[in-house]
């Protein structure tokens, strides 16, 4: 009898076996094509971008698979360990921090600003109406033009920023349409400190990194203050990195924060969670962490914008995402959300520090992860740097034209009028090259900019389209100079007669004008 039943519990053991070998054979493929996918995606995001060192990673079901690309400006190879800026990535940090001490009851989300800054004031009576969530929401009316929001001021000191406040006006009724502000989260970094008596950094340290584990993440107020072991930012010039220093600038609250691929990691999975540490510990409830996923209100015209988390979509899957944009360092980490909105843990984080586009990347592979199709679109026929490169090979050519017609400009030009016209027009070239980058910024980012600031941003940021406005500039002053020293010497020389006035002489010493 015990011989028969377990015969007779062979097949299926068999057929058993068989089903869980084909499982297990359908499983592993679809897994090593995962990863393929995630790297073909990584190297076609590098073809197209130059990128002097990246740092990838990507969760999924729990796990986390991190990648490091190129060469660091420290040396050793890059991996999810290398520091990075992470620039407006770290509003994330700065929402959930404020949130954390509106949990506890140190702060009110939605009481003035004034109430916790009492020297908070601008020149104008609507900053009263001015909250944390406001500012966190970019809808405070602060920014946009109307206050000096980039570039400006360069000082980290909160007494300096406040005092700068006291005679700028709003571009907007608070509350009523978003706008993009960094100033309004140093504001929000003020505020946590006069609330709790402590530094930013350190209260940063104690209430989220340290009970996170997040032990390579570092909070400092300026844009370029030096952290150890962090490398240089880079630039790229015609499809070649280059080294290129930050501008110095105010990052209290809105951009200060380095950090590593494997930390954010760490950071997505808390945001993708229920507010829980990797210990079990609650660190934040589960209706706050969703309320900094949810789009507040005033920010409908950008479709929708949370405290310190904004939403995207791309190849049809939606994504609560940050980017991070500094002069010569560029982030992205993106959320797959659930279609009732909320994160579903598949995610990804691109740390650079180049100059580029790492969204396209962060969603790609957070797609990926997801089960959908990443992409990453093809790199334009006509790209920027070529364009730029044309011109400027158009104005050598124009120059060298410029240059070897200068000895014959005078006698082209014998009239005062159309002889003035010619040198003020290449007076008034040069001039507005030098002013085009403090022009350009302020239409770029709705800030006044000085000029210093100007030239230094725009060439960390284009530095072709920087490059063709100097050579511009110095190519018509060169012109310009040439025409002069022309000019000079086509002028008749004269001599004294003997009734003491002048007989005139042409350049040509063959006429005699009298």
């Amino acid at each position: 009898m015990t011989s028969r039943r377990a015969s007779s519990r062979r097949p299926a053991a068999v057929l058993l076996a068989l089903l869980l070998g084909l499982w297990l054979a359908s499983v592993a493929p679809a897994a090593a094509a995962s990863e393929e996918t995630s790297e073909s995606l990584a190297r076609a995001y590098l073809d197209r971008t130059p990128t002097s060192s990246m740092a990838v990673a990507v969760l999924h079901a729990g796990e986390v698979e991190v990648r490091g690309y190129q060469r660091d400006g420290q040396g050793p190879a890059v991996d999810g360990d290398t520091p990075f800026r992470i620039a407006s990535m770290s509003k994330s940090f700065t929402a959930t921090l404020v949130m954390l001490l509106a949990e506890r009851g140190d702060l009110d989300l939605d009481a003035p600003l004034s109430a916790v800054v009492p020297e908070f004031a601008m020149g104008d009576d609507r900053a009263g109406q001015i909250t944390l969530r406001m500012l966190l929401a970019h809808t405070s009316g602060i920014g946009g033009g109307s206050t000096r929001d980039l570039g400006q001021p360069a000082s980290t000191d909160p007494e300096v920023l406040l005092a700068d406040l006291r005679d700028e006006t709003l571009g907007s009724t608070p509350g009523t349409e978003h706008v993009y502000s960094n100033t309004g989260y140093a504001l929000a970094a003020v505020a946590v400190e006069r609330s709790t008596g402590q530094d930013f950094a350190e209260l940063m340290r104690a209430e989220l990194l340290d009970p996170l584990g997040m032990d390579r993440t570092t909070t400092v107020p300026g844009c370029a203050t030096p952290v150890e072991g962090l490398g240089s930012g880079h630039t790229a010039l015609f499809g070649r990195t280059l080294r290129y220093p930050e501008p110095a600038d105010n990052c209290l609250g809105s951009g200060g924060m380095v950090s590593t691929a494997e930390d954010i990691a760490t950071w997505l999975r808390f945001q993708s969670g229920d507010g829980l540490t990797q210990d079990g510990d609650r660190l934040l409830g589960v209706e706050a962490l969703r309320a900094l996923h949810t789009a507040q209100p005033g920010t409908e015209g950008v479709g929708g914008y949370g405290l310190g988390w904004s939403f995207a979509e791309q190849d049809g899957v939606r994504f609560l995402e940050h980017s991070g944009a500094m002069v010569t360092w560029t982030s992205h980490m993106s959320i797959v959300r659930a279609p009732d909105g909320r994160p579903t843990g598949d995610a990804a984080v691109v740390l650079a520090d180049t100059v580029g586009a790492p969204g396209l990347l962060a969603r790609a592979l957070a797609a990926d992860a997801a089960g959908a199709t990443g992409t990453i679109p093809d790199q334009p026929l006509l790209r920027p740097a070529t364009v730029f490169g044309a011109l400027l090979v158009l104005l050598a050519v124009a120059g060298t034209l410029g240059l070897a017609r200068s000895r014959s400009w005078p006698a082209r030009r014998r009239r005062a009028v159309p002889r003035a016209t010619g040198l003020l027009g290449l007076a008034a070239v040069a001039a507005l090259c030098v002013v085009l980058p403090s022009l350009l910024a302020r239409y770029a980012y709705g800030s006044v900019m000085g000029l210093t600031t100007a030239w230094h941003w725009g060439a960390g940021l284009l530095p072709e389209g920087v490059l063709l406005i100097a050579l511009t500039g110095l190519t018509s002053l060169v012109v310009l100079l040439a025409r002069l020293v022309s000019v000079t010497r086509s002028r008749p020389a004269t001599r004294p007669d003997r009734t003491g006035s002048g007989t005139a002489i042409s350049s040509r010493g063959c006429n005699t004008l009298i």
